[in-house]
């Protein structure tokens, strides 16, 4: 009966290291520098805990300077180091993008200069740069309508540059590739730009060609029978259709959970599909902004008891706010959190190396 006060102690003490690392022990080590006018890397070490984060902090209305996604080798669905993606993109600096699956098929959605580069219905929070450097937080639920001419009815696109389902209507676009690598169980409406419109200029069952001045429109399973109000020659177009503000965004990344909203914790990880173990204390890779402006990209190390034990979503999200963000929310985790900055990986990745990615989010001049 003694010991009860003193395990209740413990028991609170461990609590609050989980969720709030940096209420239990501020850090005692702090690097700062300049990498570039409007650019600061912070370097946090906790040895106590232990600890170890490391933030790049960028003024996005300094307009020589640019935020945006980059794909692994320019396409969907392929795997590339971070230093290769950054080097390879002339980047400042880069953090780890999206979480994705096997194959390196992102998970949510992909917006590079306005263009949807890849689509996965999921809910989970995006994040979106507009043009003049303003950021917006939320669920992005685009929706794009392929309208045939002369015809009232129209349908719906189902996915953009992924694999194709069992059933289906996904896009492809170049970006691509110079095929769509689908099978022959289905069907696909090959359109070009003409000086009239876009317009159907073939339709084969599978592994369609994409046209460099076009796309292709694959449909299988039940979604075939939409390919009965397609012909040779019908011109079509599609619609994109975004609540309002969405509006003015070029770049989108969707990452999760959500973490801070209105400067306050605000962890919706249920409601955004991750459990168990994924919330608990690894290593993690975040982004936020300022109340003026300015954005936070920040890797916890983990998995690594001398060095850094990693965070879960809330103590992740108490330290966001602990550093200013307003809004913020999670990236892709784990052996994926990394940061890149002039030539060399600054954090110590929990495989001992790099991981290769699906996509990363970088600062590069304009």
């Amino acid at each position: 009966m003694k010991n009860k006060p003193k395990t209740a102690l413990i028991l609170i003490f461990l609590s609050l290291l989980l969720t709030n690392p940096l209420a239990v022990f501020p850090q005692n080590k702090r690097f700062e520098r300049e990498i570039a006018p409007g650019v600061k890397h912070i370097h946090l070490i906790n040895s106590q805990i232990p600890l170890d984060v490391n933030i790049l902090e960028v003024d996005l209305y300094n307009f020589g300077l640019g935020v945006s996604p980059a794909l692994a080798w320019g396409t969907p669905g392929r795997l590339e180091k971070l230093s290769s993606i950054c080097q390879r993109n002339r980047a400042l600096a880069g953090i780890n993008g999206t979480f994705f699956s096997r194959g390196g098929v992102p998970v949510g959605y992909i917006m590079i200069d306005e263009k949807i580069i890849f689509k996965s219905d999921i809910r989970r929070t995006s994040l979106g740069i507009t043009d003049l450097g303003d950021v917006v937080f939320g669920f992005f639920k685009p929706r794009l309508e392929v309208r045939i001419e002369g015809k009232r009815s129209f349908f719906l696109i189902e996915g953009v540059n992924r694999p194709r389902p069992s059933s289906g209507i996904i896009l492809y676009t170049p970006c691509y590739g110079q095929r769509t690598r689908t099978n022959l169980f289905g069907q696909e409406i090959v359109v070009r730009k003409g000086p009239l419109g876009d317009y159907v200029s073939d339709i084969v069952d599978g592994n369609a060609p994409i046209p460099r001045d076009g796309y292709v429109i694959s449909l299988s399973g039940q979604k075939i029978r939409v390919g009965e109000w397609l012909y040779l020659g019908a011109r079509i177009s599609i619609d994109f259709y975004i609540a309002e503000k969405w509006s003015n965004v070029v770049h989108l990344i969707t990452g999760g959970p959500l973490l801070v909203s209105n400067h306050k914790v605000a962890v919706n990880a249920w409601e955004e599909g991750f459990r168990g173990r994924m919330t608990l204390a690894n290593p993690r890779s975040a982004v936020g902004v300022t109340k003026d402006n300015k954005l936070l990209l920040v890797v916890v190390d983990g998995r690594q008891p001398r060095l850094s034990v990693g965070l879960s979503f809330r103590g992740l999200a108490n330290l966001m706010v602990k550093l200013g963000a307003q809004m913020a929310m999670g990236l892709d985790s784990g052996g994926s959190s990394g940061m890149w900055i002039k030539g060399r990986i600054v954090n110590s990745p929990s495989d001992g190396k790099e991981r290769a990615i699906s996509n990363a989010l970088l600062l590069v001049k304009r």
